[in-house]
């Protein structure tokens, strides 16, 4: 009789393992070339960074609600400008509060962006965006587990620019790692494309 039960625990298992990876399958199926989706979705690594009021904050910034997360920089001429403005038609498509995200602008230049041009910069969005900076290797944490890649490069003026990773990460309630869009986020349907994916991995409804 007990090596029937654990037989019977042992199949159920088994079974149960299939039908997930099935889930999951049809899951990515679902989502656009440009998309991956992690179930179980990933811890972040520890982390302590400025927001853009000047407190210090670390992993529970991303927690109690959905977070769409970008590395980018304020003197940045384009590129992120544009993300945010995509970041921010995106959250107003969504009615549902519990799946409505939070935009989190990560800093790869923090050495020009102190907390107080960051208030300045995210504020000229008028939505709900979370700008972090902080020492370098700090925001290294974060860069190195998402596998961000920047570079500084100079320009004739003695300044310089940085050449960032644009994608977008997105982080459960639990401020674990979801998934990740790296489409061209220029591109005419990326907003329709990175809602559906969203919506997907949410697994949300909204108009």
């Amino acid at each position: 009789m007990r090596k029937f039960i654990i037989f019977i625990l042992i199949f159920s298992s088994f079974v149960l393992g299939i039908a997930v990876s099935i889930m999951l399958q049809q899951k990515q199926h679902l989502l656009s070339d440009h998309t991956l989706a992690f179930t179980p979705a990933r811890s972040l690594p520890d982390f302590q960074l400025l927001d853009h009021t000047g407190q210090n904050v670390g992993n529970e910034i991303l927690e109690g609600q959905w977070s769409l997360l970008f590395f980018g920089f304020t003197n940045c001429p384009d590129v992120c400008p544009n993300t945010l403005s995509l970041l921010k038609n995106l959250q107003s498509r969504i009615k549902n509060p519990e799946h409505n995200p939070q935009i989190v602008l990560v800093s790869v230049d923090p050495m020009r962006d102190t907390p107080e041009k960051m208030q300045a910069y995210v504020s000229s969005f008028k939505t709900n965006i979370i700008g972090l900076t902080g020492e370098l290797h700090k925001i290294q944490v974060l860069t190195d587990f998402l596998g961000v890649a920047y570079a500084y490069n100079a320009l004739p003026d003695g300044s310089y620019t940085v050449d960032h990773t644009a994608a977008v990460f997105v982080l459960n309630p639990d401020g674990e790692y979801a998934g990740i869009y790296t489409g061209n986020l220029a591109a005419p349907n990326a907003l329709e494309t990175l809602a559906d994916d969203y919506r997907i991995i949410t697994e949300t409804k909204y108009p």
